[in-house]
């Protein structure tokens, strides 16, 4: 068994942009909100994400700048490999692309309404707050009959993310994703 720690950014950012549409109007769009990135591979974690679970669990911890831990021998501390300014040019690109706005307008030689797309580019997008947190799992390896298994659970909430226990990957089908897989309790009956 490994204790993880994996370090994420969370940075929040806010903007403000206005735009003239080709009837000369002044159009205003606003808004915040918060990216994750990850500190280790740069990967962007979102609400929409396959691992949402994961969103929600950075939301939920309270950051650190610096984690020492007594147990350093058994916890495998992943380094920061990601930087605090490109992560945060990684949030502005992304926040970027999701606050992307549709004005409809009217113009004079048009019978339909015609469309604008309003979307402020990263040097309009202003970092409010980067903090640096560490997101704990446990890693369990089994052995049985020759094969190995992987249990990864996140530490402060117990939430399973992977079980090659009761859902064995190798002999996982798709029909089993609307049948729901049988869960076994100590290894795969295939293997």
């Amino acid at each position: 068994r490994r204790l993880t720690w994996h370090p994420y950014y969370i940075i929040a950012y806010t903007f403000r942009v206005q735009r003239k549409l080709p009837t000369k109007k002044v159009v205003r769009h606003e808004g915040s909100g918060q990216v994750i990135v990850d500190a280790f591979s740069g990967e962007v974690i979102s609400t929409g994400d396959r691992r949402n679970y994961l969103y929600d669990e950075v939301n939920r911890i309270r950051p650190v700048e610096r984690y020492d831990s007594p147990f350093k021998d058994i916890a495998n501390i992943l380094p920061v490999e990601l930087r605090a300014r490109p992560a945060e040019m990684i949030a502005k690109n992304h926040a970027s692309k999701v606050n992307v706005n549709t004005v409809s307008y009217e113009s004079k030689n048009s019978v339909l309404p015609d469309t604008y797309k309003i979307e402020p580019i990263p040097r309009e997008i202003i970092v409010k707050r980067r903090e640096l947190l560490y997101v704990p799992y446990f890693e369990i390896g089994y052995t049985s009959k020759g094969k190995s298994y992987t249990r990864i659970m996140l530490a402060s909430s117990g939430r399973m993310i992977q079980d090659d226990i009761s859902v064995c990957p190798k002999h996982f089908s798709l029909t089993q994703m609307f049948t729901g897989p049988r869960k076994t309790v100590a290894v795969c009956e295939v293997c």
